[in-house]
C-alpha cells in the first residue's frame, strides 16, 4: 500500500484545503508535501470537494451562522482546544460535505474533539466483515449478501476473544463513503472501510451460486499489507439455509485467528438462535432498521411486525415495537433474551428497566455495554435521551456528540440535538443544528418535520407551517408532520383544513393510528368553547375506539378531555366518575403512565372541593412515586394544585417553580402562572402566559380550554399591572375565541364585565 508514512500530516490535508489551519501547521504541511509525492496527489484530487465547501451557498450560509453564534462554554469548559482531526478522502463527498459541516456545527462550541477515543484504541485488533458480493444475482434481490454478512457478525461478535466492527458501522462508514446501497463492494471500497474503522483484519465474501444449493466464499485479509490470510469455500446442501453456511464459515474464521485455547471452550450456538431461523423474518428486520432511522416509524413497526409473524421469538423485533407502538412488548422482548446476541441483549435489559421506572439500572445496562463495545453510538444515542428525559442537558449532549463522533451522519442524534439545544434555550444553535439535518438528508421528511416542530415552539407559527408542508410533498403520508400542521390550523382558527388532516388520521389504514386521530377531533369544538359538541365527538370516538380493537393509552385520553370538560361545567361528580375510567385503562396497560396521571386526578379533587380526599391521594401519589423510584414532579404538582386552592400561595408558587427547574410542560406551565397571578408576582404572571399564549405545540392544543383560558388569565396580568390597553385586546381575543361557546362560561362572563368596565374608562 502506497500512502504518506506520516499520519499526523495526513490527518491534515483536508483542514489544509478548507482553510482551517493555523499558520504553523499549514506552513509544516506544504513543506511536507513538497516532497511526499502522496500527499501532493491528495491535495490535488481534494481540490474540487474543497471548492464545493468554500462556495456552495448552503454550506456557507451555515458557516456564517454558526459564526455569528457566541462562544460557548462546552463540556470540557477551561481545556485548551486542540485541533480537530478528521480524516477525509475525495471519494466521502458529497456526504463528507454534510460531515465536515456538522463537525463545526456541533462539535466545535462543546469543545470536543473528533477522533477516536482512546478507549476503543486500546482494545486491539478488529475484524470488519464487509458485504457479501452476490455473484449469482448481482443485484441481490434477496439481501443475501447483506443477511450473510449481518449473521456473520452477530455469530462473531458472540466471542469475548474477538472485537468485530458492528453491522452498523459498517453501514455508517459505507454512507461516508458514499457506497451505501451498492451490491457489490469492491476491495478498494472495502480497503478504506476498514481502515476507517480501524480494523487490522478484514473478510470480504461472495455468494457463488444459490440454486440447487447456496455456495458462499471468504477472504480474511491483513489490512495494512493486503495479504490473503486464509480463504474459504463452504457448500450447503440442497434446501439447507444461509444460517448453517455462516455457522461453518464462523467456525472456520475463529479457526484462522489462532484464538487463545479458553476461546475454545465458550458456547457457540447456532447464529439462528441469536437471530431467527428465517430468512424473510431477518429481511423484514433489517428493513425494519432502515425506516427507523428514517423516522419512518409506523413503517418501521410494519416491517417488525412482519417480522414477528414469521418468528414470534425474534427478540430485538419485539425491542423496537416496544418503542414503536406497545411499551409491555418489552415484556416479550426478556421472554426470548436468549435469542438476542450478546450486544443486543444490554439494549434489551435497559429498555425494560426504564419500563419498570428503574432509570438508574437502564443508565448503568448501557454504560456496561459501552464498556464492552465502546463505539457503540446508538448507546450513548439512549444514554443521552435518559439523562435528557431528567433535565441532565449538558450529559444527554455530550452523549449526542460522542454519538456523532463515531458517526457525524447518525441522523437520530443530530435531530434529538437540535431538540435538546431549544429545551436548553438556545433557539438559534437548534435551528442551525436542524439546518445540518437538512444538509445530510435532504429528501426525508423528518428532518423538516423537526424544524417545523421547533419553529412552532418558538412562535414562527408561518415558518412551521411551511416546514410541515414540505414534509408532507416528500412523504405525504407522514403522521407527525400532518397532525402538527392540523395542530397549527386549529390554533389559528382555522377549522376547516385541522378537521381534514386529522380525518386523515383518523381514516388511516393503521388502527392506532386511527386512535389517535380521533383524539385530535374534540379539540376543535374545545378551540371554540363548544363542550357539549366535544363531549359528542369524544364520546363517538370512544365508541370507534372499541370497535376497532384492544384499547390504548390514546383511548384513556379521551376520558381525561370529557373529565376536564365536566370539571369546567361544575359537574366534578361526572369529572370524577371519567377521569377513573381513564385510569382504569392506565393502570391496566401503563401503570407508570397510571401513577404520573395521578397528580391531574388530584387536581380534580381539590378543585372540586374536596381537599382532605385530594391530600389522602396525593399522599399515596408520594409513596409511589418514591416505591418506583420515579421523579417526584408528580407530587409537587399535586402539592401545588392544593395549595392554590387552599389560598396558600406561596406553597404553589414553590411546588410549581420546582418543577419549572426540570423541565416546561404546558400544564405545569398553566398552573405555575396561575400560581404567580394568585401571590401577586405580576410580571412572572406576565412572562408565563405571554409564553403560553406564543407557542405552538402539540400540548397546547391537547389543552385547548386552557389554551383559550390562557388569554383571560394573561389579560388579567395586565390589568392587574396596569397595563390596560394590553388587558382590553388580551380579552378580546379570548371572547373571540369562544365567540360561539356554549353558554353560562363563568369566566365568558367575568371577561365581558372586565371589558365593559376597561372600555369605560377610555
Amino acid at each position: 500500500m502506497s500512502g504518506c508514512r506520516d499520519k499526523h500530516f495526513a490527518d491534515l490535508l483536508w483542514a489544509y484545503e478548507l482553510g482551517m489551519l493555523n499558520d504553523e501547521d499549514r506552513r509544516a504541511l506544504e513543506v511536507h508535501a513538497l516532497e511526499c509525492a502522496h500527499c501532493r496527489r491528495e491535495l490535488l484530487q481534494f481540490g474540487d470537494e474543497s471548492q464545493m465547501i468554500r462556495n456552495d451557498p448552503d454550506i456557507h450560509r451555515v458557516i456564517h451562522q454558526i459564526a455569528a453564534l457566541p462562544a460557548e462554554q462546552g463540556i470540557a469548559a477551561g481545556r485548551e482546544k486542540p485541533p480537530m482531526i478528521i480524516r477525509l478522502r475525495p471519494a466521502l463527498l458529497p456526504l463528507a460535505v454534510a460531515a465536515a459541516v456538522l463537525l463545526v456545527v456541533l462539535l466545535r462550541p462543546w469543545q470536543i474533539e473528533f477522533h477516536p477515543s482512546q478507549d476503543a484504541q486500546a482494545l486491539g485488533p478488529h475484524l470488519a466483515v464487509m458485504y457479501f458480493d452476490n455473484l449469482a444475482d448481482p443485484q441481490d434481490t434477496l439481501q443475501l449478501g447483506e443477511i450473510a454478512a449481518n449473521l456473520l457478525i452477530t455469530d462473531l461478535s458472540s466471542s469475548a476473544y474477538l472485537k468485530v466492527v458492528s453491522g452498523q458501522r459498517i453501514y455508517d462508514i459505507l454512507k461516508l463513503l458514499g457506497r451505501q446501497g451498492e451490491k457489490s463492494i469492491t476491495r478498494e471500497t472495502a480497503q478504506a472501510v476498514a481502515d476507517t474503522a480501524r480494523a487490522e483484519l478484514m473478510l470480504l465474501g461472495s455468494i457463488l451460486q444459490t440454486e440447487p444449493h447456496l455456495v458462499i466464499t471468504s477472504q480474511l485479509i491483513e489490512v495494512h499489507h493486503g495479504e490473503v490470510v486464509a480463504s474459504h469455500r463452504i457448500t450447503g446442501e440442497p434446501g439447507e439455509e444461509v444460517f448453517a453456511l455462516v455457522d461453518r464459515l464462523s467456525a472456520a474464521t475463529k479457526n484462522d485467528l489462532s484464538l487463545p485455547p479458553a476461546a475454545g471452550q465458550e458456547p457457540d450456538p447456532p447464529v439462528a438462535q441469536l437471530t431467527t431461523s428465517s430468512p424473510e423474518a431477518y429481511r423484514n428486520f433489517l428493513q425494519g432498521i432502515e425506516e427507523l432511522q428514517k423516522f419512518y416509524r409506523s413503517d418501521a413497526a410494519r416491517y417488525f411486525t412482519r417480522a414477528l409473524e414469521l418468528d414470534s421469538t425474534l427478540a430485538m423485533a419485539y425491542y423496537y415495537l416496544a418503542e414503536l407502538t406497545d411499551a409491555k412488548l418489552i415484556n416479550k422482548a426478556v421472554e426470548h433474551i436468549d435469542r438476542a446476541a450478546p450486544l443486543d441483549r444490554f439494549y434489551i435489559r435497559s429498555r425494560q428497566a426504564v419500563a419498570d421506572g428503574n432509570r438508574i439500572a437502564a443508565l448503568a445496562e448501557l454504560e456496561r455495554l459501552l464498556a464492552a463495545y465502546p463505539e457503540e453510538k446508538e448507546a450513548h444515542y439512549r444514554l443521552a435521551g435518559l439523562h435528557s428525559a431528567e433535565g441532565n442537558y449538558d450529559s444527554a449532549a455530550a452523549h449526542y456528540l460522542r454519538a456523532l463522533a463515531v458517526d457525524p451522519l447518525y441522523r437520530p442524534a443530530v435531530n434529538n440535538l437540535a431538540y435538546l439545544y431549544d429545551a436548553m434555550g438556545e433557539y438559534e444553535k437548534a435551528i442551525v443544528t436542524i439546518d445540518s439535518y437538512i444538509l445530510l438528508a435532504p429528501n426525508e421528511a423528518n428532518p423538516y418535520d423537526s424544524r417545523g416542530d421547533i419553529y412552532g415552539r418558538n412562535g414562527r407559527i408561518d415558518l412551521a407551517i411551511e416546514s410541515f408542508r414540505k414534509a408532507l410533498e416528500i412523504k405525504p403520508d407522514f403522521h407527525n408532520s400532518i397532525w402538527n400542521l392540523g395542530h397549527l390550523h386549529c390554533l389559528r382558527q382555522e377549522y376547516a383544513q385541522a378537521e381534514s388532516l386529522y380525518q386523515v388520521l383518523a381514516h388511516d389504514p393503521n388502527p392506532r393510528m386511527r386512535v389517535i386521530g380521533r383524539l385530535y377531533l374534540p379539540y376543535i369544538p374545545l378551540h371554540q368553547g363548544k363542550f357539549n359538541r366535544a363531549l359528542q365527538v369524544a364520546d363517538e370516538s370512544i365508541a370507534a375506539d372499541e370497535a376497532d380493537g384492544p384499547l390504548t393509552l390514546n383511548t384513556g385520553y379521551k376520558y381525561f378531555l370529557k373529565s376536564r370538560i365536566y370539571s369546567e361545567l361544575g359537574d366534578y361528580a361526572r369529572a370524577r366518575e371519567e377521569f377513573q375510567k381513564q385510569l382504569e385503562i392506565f393502570r391496566t396497560l401503563s401503570p407508570e403512565a397510571a401513577i404520573y396521571e395521578t397528580q391531574n386526578y388530584v387536581q380534580l379533587l381539590a378543585e372540586g372541593g374536596d381537599p382532605a380526599e385530594a391530600e389522602n391521594v396525593a399522599n399515596q401519589l408520594k409513596a409511589d412515586l418514591e416505591a418506583g423510584g420515579y421523579d417526584p414532579d408528580p407530587y409537587w404538582y399535586a402539592v401545588g394544585c392544593i395549595a392554590l386552592q387552599r389560598g396558600n400561595d406561596k406553597t404553589a408558587v414553590d411546588n410549581f417553580e420546582k418543577i419549572a427547574e426540570v423541565n416546561r410542560r404546558y400544564p405545569e406551565q398553566f398552573m405555575l402562572g396561575r400560581a404567580y397571578l394568585a401571590a401577586g408576582r405580576l410580571p412572572e404572571a406576565v412572562a408565563e402566559f405571554e409564553r403560553l399564549t406564543t407557542i405552538y405545540t402539540t400540548m397546547r392544543t391537547f389543552h385547548s380550554i386552557w389554551n383559550v383560558q390562557a388569554h383571560y388569565y394573561l389579560g388579567l396580568a395586565y390589568e392587574q399591572s396596569n397595563w390596560f390597553d394590553k388587558a382590553l385586546e388580551q380579552y378580546h381575543t379570548f371572547l373571540d375565541l369562544w365567540k360561539d361557546a356554549d353558554a353560562g362560561l363563568p369566566l365568558l362572563d367575568d371577561a365581558r364585565a372586565r371589558v365593559a368596565r376597561l372600555e369605560a374608562r377610555s
